[in-house]
């Protein structure tokens, strides 16, 4: 083997392992190539050039393979949640979920008390909603004034649904009820607290079955609010109305 061939074999190794770097194996084809770049180097002088450029790229390579192994030392012992850690984070989760469950049923429970819970019994108007549509009736009951689940204030309005049609249906699929208050209509609220009549809402009754629902809209003020009950899927224009004064 000639000198000229090493040179050649130093060039090839540096570049090979300058492309491998980003692994541990490049550092051994780096090695190679400086080895017979200086032995090129050391014995010939003519052909300088391929064994200073394989030397080179070996140098790079090395210096790239040590800081990919650094890194991957750092990686090695990541900082990972043993499982009594774990256990210990979910407990603390419940409890501090439990916590606001229990403040939030605590501050709901004072403003029921406050508002004497549900009150205007449908004596309280000369006009509410009463009325048999196509699908189902519905008559107006009372209301109460809530919070919801981020403690915002919300009105709970309750009335009677009947199921006037042949199949099983539910308030929730048939009826469709608006609630606006300053000419602005009001969102669905959501309330977390065992409120059977809330969960009516959703349960379907057989024909000719009445069952007392409620539902839970969200109010900015005191102001009287608009109540407009409507058929959910129907073509008529059939609607009933009232006022509710909340104050």
């Amino acid at each position: 083997m000639s000198i000229s061939v090493l040179s050649i074999l130093s060039l090839m190794f540096g570049v090979f392992g300058m492309c491998l770097s980003c692994i541990f194996i490049g550092i051994f084809p780096c090695i190679l190539s400086v080895i017979l770049g200086c032995i090129a180097l050391k014995d010939d002088m003519t052909y300088k050039w391929p064994s200073i450029c394989g030397i080179a790229c070996s140098a790079v390579g090395i210096i790239m393979a040590v800081v990919v192994m650094t890194q991957s030392e750092s990686y090695n012992t990541p900082n990972v949640a043993t499982p009594t850690e774990i256990v210990q984070n979910i407990t603390s989760s419940n409890e501090s979920n439990q916590n606001s469950i229990s403040d939030y049923k605590e501050q709901n429970s004072t403003v029921a008390e406050k508002s004497n819970n549900i009150v205007a019994e449908p004596s309280t108007y000369s006009n509410i909603i009463d009325m048999d549509f196509d699908s189902f009736g519905a008559t107006y009951v009372s209301y109460e004034l809530s919070t919801d689940y981020e403690g915002n204030s919300c009105v709970i309005i309750y009335y009677d649904f009947t199921n006037n049609s042949d199949d099983p249906q539910s308030a929730l699929t048939t009826t469709y009820m608006q609630v606006f208050q300053n000419g602005v209509q009001c969102d669905n609220a959501i309330v977390f607290e065992g409120n059977d009549y809330l969960d009516n809402y959703s349960k379907n009754v057989t024909q000719g079955t009445k069952i007392r629902v409620g539902q839970a809209f969200s109010i900015s003020d005191m102001s009287d609010i608009d109540v407009i009950m409507k058929e959910a899927f129907s073509f008529s224009n059939k609607s009933d109305e009232m006022v509710i004064k909340l104050n």
